[in-house]
């Protein structure tokens, strides 16, 4: 059982006709009066019963099992050689262990690797590696950290690895939790405080490791999620928006 989006952001319109609203389908915030009108004109037929029960995003959790897999193998297939006084055997496993490690990690790095984001009125459930791994958040009483996400590059036209490298924005995220489970999102896009109250959301650090990576309306599905179990609160619009 997935949730529906539509009705979701329609229902949240009616309740709070003065305030801003972000569309489930393109992420655009809308004023609540228009909202009907604009997913008529810009989406075709309103469908509330559409539902949702799958996301499907960049795995980024996948990286960091695959670094101690690769480790753990690679030292112990090295262990084992010695060991057994079969270094060359062994030697081989573990260049093959770390390679097809390191291969993984390139895929995953560069979106060759895609993750499950499962969608329930109650629950967001996250499977990756592969579908092998799984986290599960509740909801209901979850607490949302918000925050820019980084990466190390070379500054533009350098080809020397020795040079320093700049720490650069490449997007924002999104970390949801209920105590238990976190599980942290990226998108490209503006910040969750573009779209949602700030009531509620905390400030977090600089982040370069997230668990998976959405584009921006698949997020905002999951964000309509949220403020139907009482996570997000909407914000109010300007005089002249709504």
């Amino acid at each position: 059982m997935g949730i529906r989006p539509r009705a979701l952001a329609l229902e949240a319109a009616r309740r709070a006709p003065t305030a801003l609203v972000p569309c489930p389908e393109c992420a655009v915030v809308v004023g609540a009066a228009k909202l009907a009108r604009h997913l008529d004109e810009v989406h075709g037929a309103t469908d509330e019963t559409h539902e949702v029960a799958e996301l499907r995003g960049d795995d980024r959790a996948f990286v960091v099992p695959l670094v101690g897999f690769g480790g753990l193998g690679f030292v112990a297939s090295f262990a084992l050689g010695i060991a057994l006084d079969r270094e060359r055997l062994f030697a081989g496993i573990a260049a093959a262990i770390l390679g097809t490690s390191l291969g993984l990690i390139g895929l995953a790095w560069f979106g060759g690797i895609r993750s499950r984001v499962l969608l329930a009125p109650e629950t967001v459930e996250l499977r990756y590696a592969l579908g092998v791994l799984q986290r599960r958040v509740r909801l209901a009483g979850a607490t949302i950290e918000i925050g820019s996400v980084t990466a190390s590059r070379a500054p533009a036209g350098s080809n020397d690895v020795n040079v320093p490298h700049e720490e650069v924005r490449v997007g924002s995220y999104v970390r949801v939790s209920d105590g238990s489970a976190t599980i942290t999102f990226a998108h490209r896009g503006a910040s969750l405080r573009k779209r949602w109250s700030d009531r509620g959301i905390r400030s977090g650090p600089k982040r370069s490791h997230v668990d998976v990576r959405l584009d921006t309306p698949a997020l905002v599905v999951l964000e309509h999620a949220l403020h139907a179990a009482g996570a997000l609160q909407l914000r109010e619009a300007p005089r002249d928006a709504s």
